[in-house]
């Protein structure tokens, strides 16, 4: 009886997925919210971000990677380092119901400018964002930043760029072993690059109309 409940024991826990996996495709907190062609797709976004940035994968030192980027980003106004057409290209082959539980954009009238720009939204609903939730109860650094998330409100993306940017600093690490943290990191910039694009399209707007 003892061993036959030994194995029932063993069967269920080889049955269950990893909620601390690192591969993406094994970890049971995304598999719970995204299906396998979405978790391709999110496989594929964050090798495309770690790619561009240089993230070293080939040697899984992901940690002193990952502090390179930190550090290189600019304190003042940080720019990452993946041009917008790299980026939009990338994003064209991504299907678009995905990208819609990413983040969505707004119109929004800004005064200052007499003019109606567009703005990178962060869903506060749907499969990212219960995905988000259930991560940051798994680690200290992802539940920092999903507080700073929801207080963020419409804020601009900046604010989470910067959370992350000073994580060390606000007392918080990450464990970059797990790839669902990782891919965390990865929207979280690939957002604030996307709403960079919209800024330099807006600025390139206000100058034409100056320059008539």
């Amino acid at each position: 009886m003892k061993k036959l409940a030994k194995l029932f024991v063993l069967i269920i826990l080889l049955g269950c997925g990893s909620e601390d996996s690192g591969s993406l495709n094994n970890d049971a907190i995304a598999n719970k919210y995204f299906n396998k062609e979405e978790i391709h797709e999110l496989s594929e976004l964050l090798n495309f971000f770690e790619n561009q940035v240089g993230i070293e994968t080939s040697t899984n030192n992901f940690y002193n990677s990952y502090e390179r980027f930190f550090e290189i980003l600019n304190p003042k106004e940080i720019e990452i380092l993946i041009s917008f057409e790299r980026q939009e290209s990338f994003l064209a082959d991504i299907n678009p119901k995905l990208l819609n539980e990413l983040w969505y954009y707004e119109q929004e009238f800004v005064p200052y400018l007499n003019d109606t720009v567009q703005i990178v939204r962060y869903p506060k609903k749907g499969k990212y964002f219960e995905f988000l939730f259930a991560a940051s109860k798994k680690d200290k650094g992802i539940e920092k930043y999903f507080e700073d998330y929801i207080a963020a409100g419409s804020m601009s993306p900046t604010l989470l760029a910067y959370t992350m940017k000073y994580h060390k600093e606000n007392g918080v690490n990450y464990n970059l072993n797990l790839e669902r943290n990782r891919l965390i990191i990865s929207i979280n910039y690939l957002i604030y690059n996307e709403q960079l694009r919209l800024d330099e399209i807006q600025r390139n707007k206000k100058s034409s109309v100056h320059n008539k």
